[in-house]
């Protein structure tokens, strides 16, 4: 007997693995979307019809208020709703309410770096740094009253913050600034979702540092196969990898033999490091670089690594190695030493990063530069571990028309010489 599929009720959509559907707000806009918090087709519709029933009553109307607000999720709200138990989830809140009328922050400071940080699926590093950057703002040790987090305390604190260790005596930049904010967001976030703090202090604040442009650093795919070249063993499975995937450096470092699939299929699993939900997810290796890859790779047990990288370095060796290439290919000079450390000043010579790897594979891929075919922005973003399109549309795919024709002028040039040498 066939299976019955269960469909979506109308007012529902799918953003990234989960439903979500839409709430009215008192604020402008007058409507925001929601997520319901599940993937399951079922427990959504039934999410979807408390809503409804939730709008026809006044007295429910509050729970629908705190959703919109994102004070409450959707899923805990139904989960009360369904055992018939909301009243207890409101003497549950306000009894946080009473005992939480001016928390400490350095408390949830610490209860945030402890419980939640390390459920973004970032490197202990990563983590370290994100406990630094928001206790700049909310010293440890020291009581810190929510009432007293204010935009202006923000906003002194960071025209505080001072620029690189070679030169502390300068103001940060805007990109140091960034740096800084992007936790501290995630910490008010936290903070305020779990009725620690009632507010978001940097709402509408029209002073934060801006974002800068993003990068528009692409390379042919004989440029991508120039710089393999100069590469061996490990490193250059590596870097084929991510030239050949998009997929990020931690994902990278993730991986394990299990996660590699047959030479038909040529997918691997890419471990959740890049979207919000930090769900694993599969892609598909290029056919050039899964060649490269696969030559590489050896015998393992399921769950040992592929590749031997420290992940506490966060990938050096791997960038080191790339880097190098890239001058011995003659697409960058030697860098220069640093005075004190004698190490190489690598962001001096504008090398193609790891990071950049990722664009240049995503505009090789929309282009079809290695001769297979061109994909669209729905497959880029499956690839790349983006939650939809826009963020391939804002950032992969804004080179314009001339850079795209500049690209592909460029392979052909570099097709023709190179067939003109093998005659």
């Amino acid at each position: 007997m066939a299976r019955k599929v269960l469909t979506p009720s109308p007012g529902l959509f799918k953003n990234g693995a989960r439903w979500w559907l839409w709430l009215s707000r008192p604020a402008v806009p007058a409507v925001t979307r929601v997520s319901t918090g599940t993937g399951d087709t079922a427990r959504a519709n039934a999410i979807l019809a408390m809503r409804d029933a939730m709008q026809q009553n006044q007295g429910q109307w509050e729970w629908l208020q705190l959703a919109a607000a994102g004070e409450l999720h959707l899923d805990t709200i139904y989960a009360h709703y369904a055992a018939g138990s909301l009243h207890h989830l409101r003497a549950e809140r306000a009894a946080v309410a009473a005992t939480l009328a001016d928390p400490n922050l350095d408390e949830w400071v610490t209860k945030w770096v402890t419980e939640h940080v390390p459920t973004y699926g970032i490197t202990a590093e990563s983590q370290k740094a994100y406990a630094r950057q928001v206790r700049y703002f909310i010293p440890e040790g020291t009581p810190f009253p929510a009432s007293t987090f204010t935009e202006d305390v923000i906003k002194l604190r960071l025209s505080a913050l001072t620029g690189a260790r070679h030169d502390r005596t300068a103001a940060a930049s805007s990109g140091t600034k960034r740096r800084y904010l992007a936790p501290l967001h995630l910490f008010i976030r936290y903070a305020r979702r779990r009725g620690a703090l009632h507010h978001d202090p940097l709402d509408g604040a029209d002073w934060l540092p801006a974002n800068g442009s993003p990068r528009s650093v692409y390379w042919t795919h004989e440029q991508r196969l120039a710089v393999l070249e100069h590469m061996t063993g490990e490193h250059k499975a590596a870097a084929a990898l991510v030239l050949g995937t998009g997929i990020e450096l931690g994902a990278l470092l993730a991986l394990k033999h299990g996660d590699v699939g047959s030479e038909q299929e040529r997918t691997i699993v890419a471990h959740g490091t890049k979207n919000g939900a930090r769900e694993d997810r599969t892609i598909f290796v290029d056919q050039w670089a899964w060649d490269i890859f696969h030559a590489f790779l050896s015998l393992g047990f399921p769950n040992v690594p592929v590749f031997s990288y420290n992940p506490a370095n966060t990938g050096r060796e791997l960038r080191d190695a790339f880097y190098v290439a890239q001058v011995a290919a003659g697409f960058i000079g030697e860098p220069g030493l640093s005075g004190t450390t004698r190490k190489k000043l690598w962001g001096r010579t504008k090398p193609h990063t790891i990071h950049d790897c990722r664009h240049t594979y995503a505009i090789c891929r929309a282009l079809g530069l290695d001769g297979e075919l061109p994909q669209g922005t729905d497959f880029l973003a499956r690839q790349l571990g983006h939650a939809d399109e826009q963020m391939v549309i804002r950032v992969y795919k804004k080179a314009n028309v001339q850079e795209r024709l500049r690209l592909l002028q460029a392979q052909r040039m570099q097709q023709a010489a190179k067939a003109a040498g093998a005659k």
